[in-house]
């Protein structure tokens, strides 16, 4: 059975490997999906490594520093912020990456990583520590 992992409004921030969530965690069937404080989806990743927006992505934001303001899930390498998902109930659903995006890819483990997203063992998603996310399938912005 795959679990889905939900964070439910407030921020999430990843350090390292390690995941912290400041929100609630769900499990159904998805695999891992972002909600706002209303709980709607803002953002998912499904388990052939497409991944749904409510708004659009931007990527290689490396200045301005991205804006974390609203509040959503916060992956850090280090001290810099590098990839964002805003959960703001309003505007919540852009998504803003420090590094470039490759799609329709085979996303590998790497010490690199520090967000996987995985179906089983099979990963199907990952930001590496410089920003670039790789995803096994597609964006689909404005798709929530």
């Amino acid at each position: 059975m795959k679990r889905r992992h939900s964070v439910v409004g407030r921020s999430v921030i990843a350090i390292g490997a390690v995941v912290f969530l400041a929100a609630a965690l769900a499990f159904s069937a998805e695999l891992f999906s972002v909600t706002n404080a209303l709980g709607g989806n803002v953002a998912y990743f499904d388990e052939t490594g497409d991944l749904y927006l409510k708004k659009t992505i931007t990527t290689n934001q490396t200045s301005p520093p991205i804006d974390t303001s609203n509040g959503g899930l916060v992956i850090k390498s280090g001290a810099t912020v590098v990839a964002f998902i805003d959960t703001s109930s309003t505007d919540g659903g852009e998504m803003t990456i420090y590094g470039s995006l490759t799609e329709n890819t085979t996303p590998i483990h790497s010490a690199c990583n520090i967000f996987e997203v995985r179906d089983g063992a099979t990963l199907v998603a990952t930001i590496c520590d410089d920003g670039d996310m790789d995803l096994a399938g597609e964006v689909f912005p404005n798709s929530i």
